[in-house]
């Protein structure tokens, strides 16, 4: 086991080993020995997993983005039925409410009433003049 990790060395292109590190340092491979810390700080993938990982890290990317847009979508919807809720708690005016409107329909159909009744007698009196 010591002789496998011992052989298995961090030798991929620039781009892996830049990626493993972190930073572009120029050092392409990186021994390492068992019970030794690794020299830099990431994530080692086997070379066989690695376009595996990628593809995760990608996907893992998207998800986050559209984490973010429905994040986004919640909040503006929330401010939309902040806003319709803050409206309908919202005391109407003293015009607006059903009782003045009711009120409003019972005395304008209380004088069409009696102007009609006014204009009836109006019109019977002159008549029979």
């Amino acid at each position: 086991m010591r002789n496998h990790l011992a052989a298995c060395l961090f030798c991929l292109a620039s781009f892996v080993g830049s990626y493993a590190i972190g930073q572009e340092t120029g050092v392409d491979c990186v021994p390492l020995l068992k019970d030794s810390p690794a020299p830099f700080s990431g994530v080692l993938v086997p070379e066989g997993r690695f376009v595996a990982f990628l593809e995760a890290e990608q996907k893992l990317a998207e998800v986050k983005g559209e984490l973010e847009i429905e994040k986004k979508a919640g909040r503006v919807l929330e401010s939309m039925y902040v806003g319709k809720l803050e409206l309908a708690v919202k005391p109407l005016s003293w015009y607006q409410t059903p009782e003045f409107n009711r009120w409003l329909g019972f005395g304008l159909g209380v004088v069409v009433t009696a102007g009609a009744v006014w204009g009836g007698y109006e019109l019977v009196k002159e008549i029979r003049k």
